[in-house]
């Protein structure tokens, strides 16, 4: 399980109250952006947006303290948007109101086919994101007629100290599925891990992470119908069979 820190602990207890066997081994790590002086001041300016739009959990974790700080009550005429449902979750245990989040496809595309996102002449829009990133949303809205601010708040990092532990397990064939739910974790753990982790089937939440999985030589890969936890689990079990005769036959 590569999903960081509490989330990907999450996920294991999931698996293991369903009768599996789980090992976190997190495929990144955050350092914070906050403090930067361009992130101040993008945070300042939250209030004369129409739409903020926070595209991962990670991202209301880094970002939500600084702006309830600048920000204790937004003007009535902003609204909220969530990629996903853990970033739509993430924002209510923090006390907002989601306005907007894809209903399935919890992605950059999904939010984008949302009728209220399709005209959008005039609007002002802040991505709460991190640094780098696919980049889909900052380059679609403006198309659309928005103003966009990007705001990163904080840097992926590759946790290798972390990962460690893994190396053992996937050298006794101990692991038989990997579960990599975004792009830069699928990198990460073919950076450190390489050709080994390639022999493993995947089970990712989207066709681009798949696509992403079969140009860096991985093999098999499972798709489930998105990020969430339940998903994962429904895409493990769909599959069960399969890993065990994979199993026997190593």
């Amino acid at each position: 399980m590569t999903r960081p820190s509490l989330v990907g602990e999450e996920l294991c207890q999931l698996i293991r109250r369903h009768g599996g066997l789980a090992t976190h081994c997190p495929a990144m790590a955050f350092e914070s952006l906050i403090q930067n002086r361009v992130v101040q001041e993008h945070i300042k300016a939250l209030g004369g947006q129409d739409w903020i739009i926070f595209n991962s959990p990670q991202a209301v974790f880094q970002s939500i303290s600084a702006i309830r700080a600048m920000w204790p009550h937004f003007p009535k005429t902003l609204q909220i948007a969530a990629i996903g449902r853990g970033t739509e979750k993430a924002l209510q245990d923090a006390g907002y109101t989601v306005s907007a989040v894809p209903v399935v496809r919890w992605s950059s595309e999904g939010l984008l086919q949302l009728p209220i996102f399709q005209q959008l002449v005039g609007k002002r829009i802040a991505i709460i994101q991190g640094e780098g990133g696919l980049g889909l949303l900052a380059q679609a809205l403006p198309s659309r007629g928005a103003t966009v601010t990007v705001v990163a708040c904080y840097r992926r990092l590759l946790p290798e100290r972390l990962m460690e532990p893994c190396h053992a397990l996937l050298n006794a064939h101990q692991i038989d599925v990997a579960v990599l739910t975004s792009g830069e974790g699928v990198r990460n753990m073919k950076q450190v891990f390489g050709q080994i982790i390639q022999a493993l089937p995947l089970i990712v939440p989207s066709e681009r992470i798949k696509q992403l999985a079969l140009d860096l030589g991985f093999q098999i890969i499972w798709v489930a119908r998105n990020a969430s936890h339940s998903a994962v689990l429904d895409a493990l079990i769909k599959n069960r069979d399969v890993l065990c005769q994979m199993k026997v036959t190593h």
